[in-house]
């Protein structure tokens, strides 16, 4: 048994239960050995802080909020990526958490605090646990922290497999490539946690920067959706209309995966020829399509504005939401 512990609003992990009172615990079972167990318990000994009561009036579609989210993040669109964020957060907290605890590593670095944590928050409230007000502010955190990191991964590549003793970030990535997801998400996840063994100095990211809640826009689809967060996989139908046109790859080059950071680590250089080359390749292939693309999405925004629905008259995820913001 291995204990992830919030104690203090610090993430740890540990073989004993903490000799303070716990105030929130549960168990769970992974479908592969981690650390000689496939069974985790989520402690918490931090009393509970007041539940944050959502302000926004509604809800959106949550295809858009979740394509919009990466898509803001990659471009460090800031002032969008925060109305993004905190809306999904409102909106349906444990794809917000899921979502998130891809997107750092997919599109920055490791952050020594923020990405246990949001582990943890991800499977903690899976089991039943109501975050608190503290809780979101250390979320909204990390996402404007990490959203002013300058570098990111290349994701792929073989690396070598190490049995020694597992360290935090190991453990935190394994654990959220076994907790379930996208197939190609989960092989990422998978490489990158044994790359957090094997590479010398592993790039992390460990500056921190605090959001004040009631400064953050409320989420308006006009003004903060990006264009490219109308792509395949929100409205895979696109591909058809521009079959012989623009190629799926053209489009995720072009489109969807514009990334203002720079990679650091292992195959960095590698990868650094490999955007440019890919960009280069796919440049004359894009331009017969982009209008199209941009004509769609701007469509799609406005469906998305015309689509909301009323706060007070909540489709079922909300039901659990208002579990959520109950006072304990």
């Amino acid at each position: 048994m291995v204990y992830f512990i919030k104690k203090n609003h610090t993430i740890y992990f540990s073989k004993t239960i903490p000799k303070e009172t716990v105030l929130f615990q549960a168990t769970i079972q992974l479908r592969e050995p981690l650390c000689d167990t496939q069974h985790f318990t989520i402690v918490s000994c931090d009393p509970k802080s007041n539940p944050l009561v959502p302000n926004h009036s509604y809800v959106y579609h949550d295809g858009i909020l979740k394509s919009n989210l990466q898509k803001t993040f990659r471009g460090k669109f800031v002032d969008a990526c925060l109305a993004t964020g905190l809306q999904y957060l409102y909106q349906d907290p444990q794809s917000f958490l899921r979502r998130m605890t891809v997107i750092f590593l997919e599109d920055s670095l490791y952050h020594h605090y923020y990405y246990p944590y949001y582990v943890w928050m991800m499977i903690a409230q899976s089991k039943g646990y109501t975050l608190s007000h503290h809780d979101v502010q250390i979320l909204m955190n990390g996402l404007a922290t990490n959203l002013e990191c300058p570098s990111c991964y290349f994701v792929w590549g073989s690396v070598p497999q190490r049995k020694e003793k597992c360290r935090v970030p190991f453990i935190s990535i394994m654990l959220r490539s076994l907790y379930g997801g996208m197939e190609c998400d989960q092989g990422f996840l998978y490489l990158l946690a044994y790359r957090s063994l094997y590479e010398t100095n592993f790039p992390t990211y460990n500056e921190n920067y605090h959001v004040d809640l009631s400064s953050i826009s409320n989420f308006v689809p006009k003004k903060h959706v990006c264009v490219n967060a109308i792509d395949f996989h929100v409205f895979p139908k696109i591909l058809k209309t521009l079959n012989h046109i623009t190629p799926k790859e053209a489009i995720w080059t072009h489109w969807s995966n514009i990334n203002q950071r720079t990679f650091v680590g292992l195959c960095c250089d590698e990868a650094r020829q490999k955007r440019a080359s890919d960009w280069e390749e796919t440049l004359f292939d894009f331009e017969n399509g982009a209008e199209i693309l941009q004509e769609n999405a701007s469509k799609k925004i406005l469906w998305m504005e015309a689509t909301k629905e009323e706060w007070k008259k909540p489709p079922p995820m909300q039901k659990t939401l208002l579990h959520w913001f109950q006072k304990v």
